[in-house]
Formats: C-alpha cells, structure tokens, sequence
C-alpha cells in the first residue's frame, strides 16, 4: 500500500506501533503537520516511520497516538474518543516494560 494512502480499519499490529510511539515517544512533543512556509513538515522521526511503513497519512498515525493517550492516561490527556481496540492494545500491555512483549 503507498504510503498516505487511506488503510480503513486500524489493525492490532498497527495500533501496536503507534503505541510504541506513545510508549517511548514524548506524544507532547509530536510536530505538526502542517507545512510550513517552505513547504516541509516538522514531524517526529518515529511518526514519519510509522505512517511509511503502515500506509497511513502522519495525520492518522498522531491521531491513534493522541487516542491511545487518552487511554493510557484515563482521559487525562489525548483525544477522546478512543477505539475499543486502543483499549483492548493498552490493557494487553498493561504492566509490561515492552508493548512487543
């Protein structure tokens, strides 16, 4: 699938990277993703990754971040409409230093 291309329905190995960005990233610290006056982006390293690799827009991929941040901090932070599968990703990894684990 090309890259930015739209994917439907967020798989459980795709929501398991963007957890790991919300795990070890500092979601506070994602770029925007609206171009700038020279037409670039500033956008985290990790986001960029995972949106080539998966086929997602940054967009989608800041989007099911900020949502499993919500889960992860109880509403405290994030979005607030998340998934039953962001709940389902963060309740599996609940207690495990590593969400591959």
């Amino acid at each position: 699938m090309a890259s930015g291309a739209p994917a439907g329905d967020w798989t459980a190995p795709e929501t398991t990277l963007a957890m790991l960005i919300s795990v070890y990233g500092d979601p506070s610290k994602l770029g925007g993703t609206k171009p700038l006056a020279d037409k670039t982006r500033r956008q985290h390293p990790a986001v960029v990754a995972v949106a080539h690799a998966i086929g997602r827009t940054q967009d989608a991929v800041v989007m099911k971040v900020m949502n499993l941040r919500s889960t992860l901090t109880k509403g405290a932070r994030g979005l607030p409409h998340a998934a039953k599968l962001e709940r389902t990703t963060v309740d599996r990894q609940d207690g495990r230093k590593c969400p591959l684990a």
